[in-house]
């Protein structure tokens, strides 16, 4: 029991004993220690022996202070009972299976993609992936691929119009930072391609990023051609 409870326990208590013997003291002061104003003690209520002298009360407490008492100390023991430090416990469900030589340690995060999982998804619309680099290391635009966890920003896209085979790419018109020649780097740049239905009906994604060339020769492998397709700026092409 905490000790704040304990003082506040003890201070009930008492002030319930003054509460039931604090009259009986009165009761015995008056009748027997103080000196009677009369002209007996017999007369202000005193008992007597058989000489007649003065005696003392006999203090008791009676059935009903009995109960009373009973009832202070029940209700201040359950007032305290929840003063104490409680403490939560968090049950972890087992994972061994009930074998004993189980590996029980945390699991280490290798930071790589779980081993079975799903690639990340190429949906262009999907701002989030074309704002950061999702692969570090991974291919940059027009670099060919068969799933979104070779390319830079987990995206691999397939653009009937610009190459027979998918490539990765990203979408330019996410905000700061996200424009084709912001990863412009050793001497390669990036131009954006912008489509619209009625022209590419075939086209899934009206914006992505591609290389920008002078010659196939610019090119990465795959490709046929180097050819404006949106634009004025040529760009690397497979036919």
């Amino acid at each position: 029991m905490c000790l704040w409870c304990r003082g506040r326990f003890l201070e009930f208590v008492l002030t319930s004993l003054d509460a039931v013997l604090l009259p009986r003291s009165l009761l015995w002061w008056e009748t027997v220690v103080k000196p009677p104003e009369g002209p007996s003690n017999i007369a202000q209520g005193g008992p007597s022996d058989s000489c007649g002298k003065l005696v003392p009360y006999n203090l008791q407490i009676e059935e009903g202070d009995v109960r009373r008492l009973v009832v202070f100390g029940v209700t201040v023991g359950l007032m305290t009972l929840g003063c104490g430090p409680t403490t939560e416990t968090h049950v972890i469900p087992s994972t061994d299976n009930g074998n004993p030589n189980a590996d029980t340690s945390p699991a280490q995060d290798t930071g790589g993609p779980d081993e079975g999982s799903p690639p990340p998804t190429s949906n262009l619309s999907d701002c989030l992936l074309s704002q950061s680099i999702q692969n570090p290391g991974g291919k940059l635009h027009s670099q060919p691929c068969e799933n979104a966890a070779e390319c830079l920003y987990g995206l691999c896209h397939s653009s009937p119009t610009v190459a027979t085979f998918k490539f990765c790419t990203k979408n330019p018109y996410c905000g700061p930072g996200t424009e084709c020649s912001s990863d412009d780097t050793e001497g390669l740049t990036y131009k954006a391609q912008l489509f619209n239905k009625n022209s590419y009906p075939n086209e899934t994604a009206m914006e992505i990023c591609t290389q920008t060339c002078t010659s196939v020769d610019d090119c990465p492998p795959g490709y046929t051609g180097c050819a404006t397709v949106t634009g004025v700026v040529k760009t690397c092409v497979a036919e």
